[in-house]
């Protein structure tokens, strides 16, 4: 991993040189060719984004943001049925196995 790492550090500095735009003024594609050098350099550099890069075949991605929020019998009306929101619930048990098997990855 150090070692792609550090072919992707030595392959954007070249490249990056070669399309800077201070080497290449008044040049549109040029400008353009380095924006996507740097992008491509960002995702590449960072495990998080190289792995998202992967799994989605270089597709783009938008999170959802979410928030949390407890539901007990008295808000449920209030905030899940009356709300023009979508809601994704999950339910949360401590008695059983799998709840407490994904409940790290919950929010």
């Amino acid at each position: 991993n150090a070692e792609y790492m550090g072919d992707i550090k030595k392959n954007y500095r070249k490249l990056s040189l070669r399309w800077h735009p201070d080497k290449n003024p008044n040049c549109e594609p040029c400008m353009e060719r380095f924006r996507e050098i740097t992008a491509a350099y960002e995702t590449l550099g960072d495990a998080d984004k190289r792995r998202i890069y992967d799994q989605t075949s270089g597709g783009q991605y938008e999170a959802i943001p979410s928030t949390a929020a407890t539901l007990t019998a008295e808000n449920f009306h209030r905030l899940v049925t009356l709300s023009n929101e979508v809601w994704v619930i999950q339910v949360y048990s401590d008695t059983d196995g799998s709840c407490r098997h994904f409940a790290p990855i919950w929010e």
